[in-house]
């Protein structure tokens, strides 16, 4: 996309081949399992994050890039867009945006339930049929 350039973090799971493809910057989060530490993406492939999480009894940490690390992304598609255009930020939030989902993900679950318990028979409801 010429005069546009889309800066995000590792947490947007844009495949490798996408982001060159489009030209989008995607800076690395790190990630540790117990004391190891990896830069996602760079030195820990998502087919190597997914088979530590296999194999580890913990969960991984993550940690956002830094705040450096933003910026040197954004230094470096700023120089990259032509002269007049502005460079655009896609930040995921990721944590947030899953926690919303949750919080989503319940309501609905709840109104679910509760629509189905509504319409459940009871085991003392009665249909009645008259002949006509």
């Amino acid at each position: 996309m010429p005069g546009i350039r889309i800066v995000t973090d590792s947490a947007a799971d844009i495949p490798t081949e996408d982001s060159a493809r489009l030209g989008i910057t995607v800076v690395p989060l790190s990630i540790r399992f117990g004391s190891e530490e990896y830069t996602d993406v760079v030195d820990l492939s998502p087919a190597d994050f997914w088979a530590k999480c296999k194999a580890s009894a913990a969960l991984p940490e993550t940690a956002a890039p830094s705040p450096g690390a933003f910026q040197e992304a954004f230094e470096a598609a700023k120089a990259a867009v032509r002269k007049g255009t502005d460079v655009a930020e896609l930040e995921r939030e990721a944590g947030a945006l899953r926690s919303e989902l949750t919080k989503a993900d319940a309501a609905l679950k709840h109104k679910r339930d509760a629509l189905a318990e509504a319409f459940r028979p009871s085991a003392s409801s009665t249909v009645a049929c008259s002949p006509s």
